[in-house]
């Protein structure tokens, strides 16, 4: 596997449902993750009433739950920025430039996208998005189909 590149040609090797299931895995993940991040706080909140006392680390769980809901809300928006990269990532391995690196720039450029349109969030939930989605996107393509990253298969079919 390389950084850079990845097989010529490697879209041939996807099928409309690898396609489908990578976009949606990648739209719909963070709410599971929201939810887990903001099921900690919730937990943290029972358990420190049923033991009548306050526990650490609450105002820090805090934070975590309010970034996990943003987070577990993102699939509304997130769509704005996965719309216009379908094509891009597909001319990227029709190109043979599907490699992790390829993947995470475009995932932090998109992010960069995301940060000019989202104002008064911290850069960093964009950015981080951005990139996780496109690893994740990357991730789970190549686990379907390997031969469409692997730089010495050829071209496509």
């Amino acid at each position: 596997m390389a950084a850079v590149r990845s097989a010529r040609g490697g879209d041939r090797y996807l099928c409309w449902h690898d396609w489908v299931i990578g976009w949606g895995v990648v739209w719909l993940l963070p709410v599971p993750l929201g939810g887990l991040m903001f099921s900690s706080f919730l937990f943290w909140g029972w358990l420190s009433e049923g033991l009548d006392r306050t526990l650490p680390f609450g105002d820090a769980l805090a934070n975590l739950a309010q970034t996990g809901m943003v987070v577990a809300l993102m699939p509304m928006l997130s769509w704005l920025g996965l719309l216009p990269l379908m094509p891009m990532v597909w001319l990227a391995l029709r190109l043979g430039f599907g490699g992790w690196v390829s993947f995470a720039l475009g995932g932090i450029g998109c992010g960069l996208l995301a940060d000019l349109v989202l104002v008064g969030y911290p850069p960093a939930i964009p950015l981080g998005a951005g990139l996780a989605s496109a690893l994740a996107l990357r991730a789970l393509l190549g686990w379907r189909r390997p031969a469409a990253f692997d730089p010495g298969a050829g071209d496509g079919r």
